[in-house]
């Protein structure tokens, strides 16, 4: 994501991770920002537009029946933060 939006930061609020990644974390004993760095955790695609595209991409995605969330939205300032269902909020 940091290729795309440059010197931009990125807040998300990302959907529970499957259960295999809190697995890893907890057996490696890694932080939850190390797994965000190095896993996808759940999030296979993420499609960046300006917001005032933002509901036709969903519009498209909706009608080809896919699953998706609105993660964020590109701020000034860098760095990414990500808002992890009940649990901390990690900056990347």
């Amino acid at each position: 994501m940091r290729r795309v939006i440059g010197d931009l930061g990125v807040e998300l609020e990302v959907p529970e991770p499957p259960c295999i990644f809190k697995v890893i974390k907890d057996s490696g004993n890694i932080e939850w920002s190390e797994m965000y760095r190095v896993f996808n955790m759940g999030v296979g695609l993420v499609v960046l537009t300006s917001e005032e595209y933002a509901k036709e991409v969903v519009r498209v995605i909706e009608t080809l029946g896919l699953n998706h969330w609105v993660l964020g939205r590109v701020i000034n300032g860098g760095g990414i933060d990500i808002l992890i269902p009940g649990g901390p909020r990690v900056r990347l």
